[in-house]
């Protein structure tokens, strides 16, 4: 850090200055515009929005008005009950005061969102852990309607661009996995189809789910005529009297000192691309080459939180994904509901299920990493056979579609007996013989004796809802049998700096550095090493986003002179 202006610098003076584009950037640059005080976003990338732009798009929201709609009903004490039971004793970033914080600024996000014309639609999923105290079904998660991105100008090419065929909501890409099991999903499929088709017709730039809601939020920061620089790097804090008061910004190769009246907000993201962070910090093994995060993961905010003295915490928890290297070309995919629909299993090297294959996806992760501190888990195995493949989409494929490259690639194993299969993925045969053919005897049933797969709302969410008697299982018995090589991969890490109530770094000792704030992955989270619905992380973003502006909004102090 530097403690004088360097004078050859240009210089220029605002409220807040905040580092990074993602949804909690901007949430808290719109409320400083709202609350009268004068906000840049300072974005290191050519691209706008981060792992938020990239992502699904939900936002867990308590009490908002479309779960009423649905005919649910949601009270801020149900709410307080859920997190109590989902998240329970996760530590100090986990406290009742942050959660307390959290839900209250929830159900002033709704506001903010709706002022903004933030246009919203619910999800339909459940909460993650909806059998708990306070769980719901439908939950409390919602998502961008769709938006044209054709406003948006210049600052559409910034987006991360689309990598699905199909525009679509979240809710909608169970019945795409499905693929025509039923008529809804028949439907579900035609009229995706047609609204993409229609939207290229017209000319429009349909945008949904994680670029959606960047973009509209995006389009409130132009209309605010709020300035957001990309290709900015933010470095070299300024601290005057144990108060950051000013960073040098470099843009376009021209350093410019930036002064702030009233604080610095840390909304980069977490480091899941730096190779020495992960190395000290993850645990064994991880690598970057299982994250699906933005390639500007790199850890910058959390490093300079440390630098002025931010303590840490859950510096070893990450979003965990399972995750595939997909066939041909060996791309990281998410696997999600490839585990989850009847007909799948995941087995360790011995050939033995290890856990509930159906289970939300960050715990999924964890068991994966936690099993292989005991027998081989990674990779584990998801393991397949020719009724599953036509039915279901596999990695974006549809039914009955398994080209031969997929198999010479040698990343998607095919054999005509379960032994055989074993022994391609280095399995033991006899294990997983054995395994498989007590799964059978489950799924004939209806009833998973092992990890009670397809009794909880979570599970049922993901199935097949034409397959009984349970529609998570289904028997593995028709040749050819398939396999595919799963890893603990994430969507970003998400331990981070330590904040308080107001989104305040702390210190080791529990003291606020004053002028500085975190949010997103660059924080420790609020719900601990629990992921308790769809869009938490998006939720907790934006809400502390919003509650540190709000807390900046409150203080008095002289502006920054002769630092």
């Amino acid at each position: 850090m530097q403690d004088q202006s360097p004078s050859s610098m240009t210089e220029m003076t605002v409220d807040v200055l905040v580092l990074g584009s993602g949804v909690g950037g901007l949430v808290a640059a719109l409320t400083a515009k709202e609350l009268g005080l004068q906000a840049v976003v300072v974005e290191k990338s050519a691209r706008l929005g981060g792992s938020s732009a990239m992502s699904g798009g939900g936002i867990w929201l308590p009490c908002n008005p479309l779960i009423e709609s649905l005919g649910v009903t949601d009270t801020p004490e149900l709410a307080r009950q859920y997190l109590a039971a989902a998240v329970g004793d996760a530590g100090p970033s986990a406290s009742p005061e942050r959660q307390a914080a959290f839900l209250e600024g929830a159900r002033d996000m709704w506001t903010f969102l709706q002022r903004r014309r933030v246009r919203l639609v619910h999800s339909w999923h459940p909460d993650y852990y909806a059998q708990l105290p306070g769980g719901l079904n439908p939950g409390r998660s919602v998502e961008s309607d769709f938006v044209d991105g054709r406003p948006l100008g210049s600052l559409l090419a910034k987006l991360p661009p689309r990598v699905a065929p199909l525009v679509t909501l979240s809710r909608e890409n169970g019945s795409l996995y499905r693929g025509t099991r039923s008529l809804s999903n028949f439907w579900t499929i035609m009229w995706a189809m047609l609204r993409t088709i229609s939207a290229r017709l017209r000319g429009k730039e349909l945008l949904s789910m994680g670029r959606g809601l960047v973009a509209q939020l995006l389009l409130e920061t132009q209309r605010e005529q709020v300035q957001v620089w990309t290709e900015s790097v933010a470095a070299e804090p300024v601290v005057e009297n144990g108060r950051i008061v000013a960073m040098t910004v470099t843009r376009g190769g021209e350093a410019t000192l930036v002064r702030v009246r009233r604080g610095v907000l840390i909304a980069t993201g977490g480091f899941a691309r730096n190779d020495k962070m992960r190395e000290q910090y993850s645990p064994r093994p991880v690598a970057t080459a299982w994250t699906l995060s933005n390639m500007g993961d790199q850890g910058d905010g959390i490093k300079l939180g440390m630098s002025v003295g931010g303590a840490t915490a859950l510096m070893d928890q990450a979003w965990w994904v399972p995750v595939m290297h997909m066939p041909p070309d060996g791309r990281v995919s998410f696997v999600q509901y490839e585990r989850c629909l009847p007909g799948s299993i995941i087995v360790d090297s011995a050939g033995k299920r290890f856990f509930n294959e159906a289970v939300p996806y960050m715990e999924a992760g964890q068991r994966i990493l936690q099993h292989h501190v005991e027998v081989l888990a990674v990779p584990c195995w998801l393991i397949f056979d020719r009724t599953f493949r036509r039915r279901y989409v596999f990695g974006a494929r549809a039914p009955w579609v398994t080209p031969r490259s997929w198999t010479r690639s040698g990343l998607l194993k095919m054999a005509g007996s379960i032994s055989e299969l074993a022994t391609q993925c280095g399995i033991d045969a006899s294990g997983l013989n054995e395994t498989i053919a007590r799964f059978n005897e489950f799924a004939r049933s209806g009833r998973d004796d092992d990890f009670k797969r397809g009794e909880v709302p979570y599970d049922r969410h993901n199935g097949d809802s034409t397959n009984k008697p349970n529609q998570c299982l289904a028997p593995i018995v028709r040749a050819p049998f398939y396999a595919v090589a799963i890893y603990p991969g994430d969507v970003g890490t998400c331990g981070g700096l330590l904040t308080d109530q107001h989104a305040r770094v702390l210190t080791d000792g529990g003291a606020p550095i004053a002028g500085l704030y975190a949010t997103g992955n660059a924080a420790a989270p609020v719900s601990g090493t629990i992921y308790p619905g769809a869009g938490m992380s998006i939720a907790a973003s934006m809400v502390f986003g919003r509650r540190a502006v709000q807390h900046m909004a409150t203080l008095e102090f002289d502006p920054p002179v002769g630092v």
